[in-house]
């Protein structure tokens, strides 16, 4: 994700935008200005939305009012970024929905209420909730209150502090860039590609938002206008409710096992005790798809349980089309007809880390607990893909499997199989590692690359099936019809990127990079563990006193930056700060940072370091630099006019 501060046009990535928007120094100021200016205050939140299941490439970062309403938050969601045909919506917190619209009638149950409450009521800073507009083809947002602060009573209502960049999307056909989305085909195409005759089709003029290519919604950049800093947009004034004991609501009908209400708090803390934090998050939000879930391996069944949304979502991991059109029935009843086929077909583009968790639910009579010392690290994966659905009992939340799945995994376990995953899990690898140093990759380039790591072949949609099932599990690389990319290169970037490499190294090949160090590569926490951050890391460690977390921050941005920007640049952007600090400690820095670059692996070079092109930085061997040399960072300035007369300061 790429984004910008919509106060000070910084360019912030999906790792700072975070840090960067609760601490804007010219937003800061602003409101100060106001506090001063005004006889009165106000609190506001800061929210982070994001899409619940989809891309992670879009993103919104707001202020709003804490006295205003659920509804007019409702309101803001719609008008940005969801509001196609006037749909039902509702906001999920802490168990209990929020409805854009509640019969009077039952609005007496304790599991529904309507948007009249104002948002200090129902969430406060560090809660999260989720938002669903459209109950049929469902977008979800993940909300987070991320901090809560005063500002002058005139201050804006609402604005929008920061947002993803426009997004660029690409033809399935010819990944150049798209003007038409195809809704039965659920694919962009390109005008050379569209189908002429296809009856659902539109053209994109701007896209922007999760909902793109959802029920006919179109966007308008022009939106957000009246959400940006300083505005004077004001919501009506809407009436509100008295807070009360707002407790989630069960049916007993929901669990064929779970009858004990009063429980239902302390096995949900139970299940999630011994749980690694990292998905902790993921647990709570897939709570209301355990609420409706049943403990049965009966496939039908499961299914039942199923929103439409949530089915779609299996028919398109599975490959199973044109059912778009279909209501929540008719998909039950095509999973059925072909659920076992293409399940046995989706266990064969698996590795052997899904397969050995796939096989541990079936050597446990199909049913995993949520407190497994061999539970998953991504349910979602195995929940969207069909592999297994969710469920409660008394004694805490469950993974099951459908019988077909069970018989499917049964029956692959031999050897022939074994020697599958096997390769499965090297191409995963392989491919990991290469997005990684290259940062985007053409699948034509990688098949021609393989013939350097392995001594078998295979089908080249085969090899396509086995990569974009790794892109769901792992989601460190992004596939986009023949393209791929990293997650850490931004998508809207991705043809700035083959255009910036063509222009420098047409002329040269991709760098064969070592097989065992593209392995290394696929691993989340390489880019702060691997031997030249890590060289950085006690570096700035020892001799700067500073946490290992602001360290990794900081290696991340420099990644980050370094990919970006030639080095000057790079070395301009880190000088940030004047200061007291010894020529000899300043050069000291210069050389580890000047090491750090000429040793990283530059997409736009194709993998290749700059000490693998240019012997002069050959980290081996960095002279000392007199004052009136030419300065290391290679502005061509001497030392003591450049790098020499400044502090750096990283942090």
């Amino acid at each position: 994700m790429k984004g910008k501060c919509y106060y000070c046009n910084e360019e912030l990535s999906e790792r700072t935008i975070k840090r960067h928007v609760k601490g804007c120094k010219i937003r800061k100021e602003k409101i100060e200005e106001a506090i001063v200016n005004s006889k009165k205050t106000k609190s506001q939140y800061i929210l982070s939305i994001v899409p619940q299941y989809a891309s992670k490439e879009y993103c919104l970062y707001i202020a709003i009012d804490i006295d205003l309403t659920l509804k007019s938050l409702d309101s803001f969601l719609r008008n940005i970024w969801l509001e196609c045909c006037g749909h039902l919506s509702s906001f999920i917190i802490a168990d209990v929905n929020y409805d854009s619209s509640v019969d009077e009638e039952f609005e007496f149950f304790s599991h529904t209420e309507t948007m009249d409450f104002k948002l200090r009521q129902v969430i406060s800073v560090g809660d999260k909730f989720r938002y669903d507009y459209d109950f049929g083809s469902t977008t979800a947002l993940k909300l987070e209150v991320i901090e809560e602060y005063v500002a002058g009573e005139n201050y804006s209502q609402i604005e929008i502090l920061a947002r993803n960049e426009e997004i660029q999307n690409f033809c399935a056909n010819c990944n150049q860039k798209a003007k038409y989305f195809d809704y039965e085909e659920e694919k962009f195409f390109c005008e050379d590609c569209i189908d002429e005759d296809a009856d659902m089709v539109d053209e994109f003029e701007y896209t922007n938002s999760p909902r793109d290519g959802v029920c006919g919604y179109v966007g308008n950049r022009d939106t957000e206008k009246q959400y940006l800093p300083g505005n004077n947009f004001k919501f009506k004034k809407a009436k509100t409710k008295r807070q009360k004991n707002i407790v989630p609501f069960i049916e007993d009908d929901e669990f064929d096992t779970y009858n004990d209400e009063g429980n239902f708090d302390s096995i949900l803390h139970s299940a999630m005790n011994d749980i690694d934090l990292e998905i902790e998050n993921k647990v709570i939000e897939m709570f209301n798809k355990v609420k409706k879930g049943k403990f049965t391996h009966d496939l039908k069944e499961l299914l039942e349980c199923n929103t439409k949304a949530e089915l779609l979502k299996i028919t398109s991991i599975l490959n199973i089309t044109k059912v778009s059109k279909f209501n929540k029935g008719q998909l039950v009843e095509r999973l059925l007809e072909v659920y076992e086929e293409k399940i046995t077909k989706a266990l064969y583009l698996i590795d052997s880390e899904r397969y050995e968790f796939l096989k541990s639910i079936v050597e446990n009579q199909g049913s995993i607990s949520f407190e497994d010392h061999n539970f998953t690290s991504n349910p979602e994966y195995f929940l969207e893909c069909g592999f297994v659905f969710a469920a409660m009992r008394a004694d805490g939340i469950y993974l099951i499997m459908p019988n077909e799945t069970i018989n499917a995994i049964k029956s692959l376990d031999n050897d022939e199989y074994r020697k599958i995953l096997a390769k499965n899990t090297e191409l995963v690898k392989l491919f990991w590692g290469m997005t990684y140093n290259y940062g985007v990759l053409f699948m034509k380039d990688f098949i021609k690359m393989l013939n350097n790591y392995v001594d078998y072949s295979l089908d080249e949609k085969d090899i396509y099936g086995i990569i974009v099932s790794g892109a769901d599990y792992y989601g460190e690389y992004i596939v986009q019809g023949n393209i791929a990319s990293s997650i850490l290169a931004p998508l809207e970037d991705i043809v700035h990127i083959i255009n910036t490499r063509e222009n420098i190294s047409s002329d040269r090949d991709f760098c064969i990079i070592k097989k065992d160090e593209l392995f290394e590569a696929a691993n989340v926490e390489y880019s702060i563990e691997n031997k030249i951050s890590m060289r950085l890391k006690k570096y700035l460690k020892n001799n700067w006193k500073v946490e290992d977390t602001q360290i990794e921050m900081t290696i991340i941005n420099l990644y980050d930056d370094i990919q970006e920007n030639e080095k000057e640049e790079v070395l301009e952007n880190i000088i940030d700060a004047l200061g007291d600090v010894s020529e000899n400690d300043l050069q000291k820095l210069l050389v580890e940072i000047n090491s750090f670059i000429n040793n990283t692996r530059l997409w736009r070079l194709k993998g290749y370091t700059l000490n693998e092109l240019n012997s002069e930085y050959n980290s081996t061997f960095t002279p000392k630099i007199g004052r009136n040399d030419p300065c290391i960072c290679g502005s061509g300035k001497k030392y003591k006019k450049c790098c020499g007369a400044k502090v750096i300061q990283l942090f």
